[in-house]
């Protein structure tokens, strides 16, 4: 990893009270690499970290994951102002082909997560030179 540069923020931004620098990674991070970065950044242990990573996005029990997976709401969202928003959608049933034996049948609906890039996220992907690594 390079030596730690101040990030540069669009204009207009929030200042950036973290001074957090760039992640440029070679390979996708996983969510213990993930943590290394927070607990670095944030000044708690790495041990801290993976417990708040786990309140926050664990399949069965996050406060994230459990807020779109409410049966009592229809349109759950998250929303991290700038990063983008995380929502849960139906995709309608609708009749297909098994492809294998070319029968029609009925494919029932599914609930699935999108996720929207924020304005922040997107203009700054955008002002990244083509085939740049962030």
């Amino acid at each position: 990893m390079d030596a730690a540069r101040p990030l540069t923020l669009p204009v207009g931004a929030a200042q950036n009270p973290f001074n957090l620098t760039p992640i440029i990674e070679e390979s996708p991070m996983n969510k213990k690499d993930v943590a290394s970065q927070l607990a670095a950044r944030a000044n708690i242990s790495v041990v801290q970290a993976q417990a708040l990573l786990n309140h926050l996005f664990d399949a069965e029990t996050g406060i994230i994951t459990g807020t779109l997976a409410s049966e009592t709401q229809d349109d759950a969202k998250v929303l991290f102002a700038g990063f983008g928003t995380f929502q849960r959608n139906t995709r309608a049933g609708r009749r297909g082909t098994n492809p294998s034996s070319g029968q029609k049948m009925d494919i029932e609906p599914k609930e699935y997560i999108s996720f929207k890039p924020g304005k922040t996220l997107r203009e700054r992907i955008a002002a990244m030179p083509a085939g740049a690594k962030a």
